[in-house]
């Protein structure tokens, strides 16, 4: 059993030496810096409710992204920026981007906050991440591919509380329709990927991408209030 273990413990290091860390964003910048000072792309050409940097971060217990820098506030309503930061493309096995989030406002009407896209991302959005209030003070979180067919999570979350979320985009060669999207909420740190919360295939014929080559933070239309931190975007879990 212990030679076992061992085979075991030294395949997930291995994998882990493997893979490649194409995005590391603490958001340690200076206070009121705006994002697109540091990298980040506008998406589309909306201007209005610049996403700045504010003070303080998130921290979760294990996360090697947490207590560093400072974080970012995603708030919903009206028209607002939309920014995305692009990295080397990817065309084979699973992109993982990995964030801290902490809601402190959401309405009954659910919206997204987080996608990944191609590079550039245009507007091929896919592994959207959703927000809402199941109407009895508690959160529910949201995810599909599109912004139809959202699935929501059984599971209730708290407000003002710091959760790690992890998405995954795998492409699947077999066919340009099944590329498959994963949602992990404070996944297991040690030893190999738990089972999902949330796994969404698309199976609209040509929906798979090329490749993925951006994270995007969204600002929607209905009024949520997020912070966002300790944003890492990786090829292996």
């Amino acid at each position: 059993m212990k030679k076992v273990l061992t085979l075991f413990t030294l395949l997930i290091f291995a994998a882990a030496l493997n893979a490649q860390i194409l995005v590391d964003e603490n958001f340690d910048y200076a206070v009121g810096d705006s994002l697109t000072g540091h990298g980040w792309l506008v998406t589309g050409t909306n201007a209005l409710g610049t996403i700045l940097v504010e003070p303080g971060n998130l921290s979760y217990p294990g996360y090697p992204l947490s207590d560093i820098g400072n974080h970012v506030s995603i708030t919903g309503g009206l028209s607002r920026q939309d920014v995305n930061i692009p990295y080397t493309s990817q065309t084979s096995g699973s992109v993982y981007n990995s964030f801290l989030l902490n809601v402190t406002a959401a309405t009954t009407t659910g919206d997204y906050f987080f996608n990944v896209g191609p590079n550039p991302i245009a507007s091929s959005f896919r592994a959207r991440v959703f927000v809402k209030d199941d109407g009895t003070g508690k959160l529910l979180f949201g995810f599909a591919q599109s912004s139809s067919n959202v699935t929501y999570t059984t599971t209730t979350y708290e407000y003002n509380t710091t959760y790690l979320f992890v998405v995954e985009y795998k492409f699947v060669p077999a066919t340009t329709s099944d590329d498959t999207v994963k949602l992990y909420i404070n996944p297991t740190l040690d030893g190999p990927a738990p089972a999902a919360n949330i796994t969404y295939v698309s199976a609209t014929p040509g929906a798979d991408l090329l490749q993925i080559g951006a994270a995007a933070i969204r600002q929607g239309s209905q009024a949520y209030s997020i912070k966002l931190d300790g944003l890492r975007v990786t090829t292996g879990w």
